[in-house]
């Protein structure tokens, strides 16, 4: 009886000692488990940023200002247009929407197709070659930009360029030989405008070369 008592009680100092063994060995694991996992890597992290170009973010900025005084006379034409001003000193340098405005502000000419405006509505500016979003997604053909506009300024209200936002990328020299057509930037350009009751979208883009103004 004796020696059955002895023999339990060494059964369950076996089984707590192999308890206190196996925690043991478990918590060895997970330590070196941690300095494994604390051990720098071998080589260098390489952090890369793009370093601001305040000069050529100027270039854009300031053309797009210069831009969107062309771009709201031809949206208050298209909403009115015997108040085309055709004459404005603001477009002196750039005739090209002087000639639209003309067109529009012509009774017989007004809201006809792009064969009237064979430059598109807004030539010299980054809306030159522009995209609208309708309720069918984009549009970028003029004639029918042009029905779009005609039906959004149908509702009353005059046009208010309501923001823009500029993104710019930068293009890796990938060896053009032709100086002029080394694009090293490209802004891409989101504006929308006003005009009761909604506001409304157009993407447009600029391009700077290394030797050329923006086009």
């Amino acid at each position: 009886m004796e020696n059955s008592k002895v023999t339990r009680s060494w059964g369950v100092a076996v089984a707590i000692i192999a308890a206190v063994v196996c925690i043991a060995a478990a918590a060895l694991t997970l330590t070196n488990l941690a300095k494994a996992q604390q051990t720098p890597q071998p080589g260098t992290a390489v952090v890369t940023y793009w370093l601001p170009q305040p000069v050529l973010e100027a270039k854009f900025r300031e053309r797009i200002l210069k831009d969107n005084e062309a771009i709201a006379a031809v949206l208050k034409a298209l909403a009115d247009p015997p108040r085309a001003r055709p004459d404005q000193k603001s477009l002196k340098d750039n005739m090209a929407i002087a000639e639209v405005l003309k067109v529009l502000a012509d009774p017989q000419k007004a809201w006809t197709d792009e064969r009237n405006l064979p430059v598109g509505l807004f030539p010299n500016t980054y809306l030159a070659n522009a995209r609208l979003w309708t309720k069918t997604g984009w549009s970028e053909k003029w004639p029918e930009i042009l029905g779009e506009l005609k039906a959004i300024f149908a509702q009353g209200g005059q046009p208010v360029i309501t923001s823009v936002t500029v993104l710019i990328e930068y293009q890796p020299n990938i060896g053009i030989k032709e100086l002029a057509l080394d694009i090293d930037a490209i802004a891409r350009i989101r504006m929308t405008f006003s005009a009761s009751p909604d506001g409304h979208v157009f993407e447009g883009t600029l391009k700077h070369s290394r030797v050329c103004e923006i086009i």
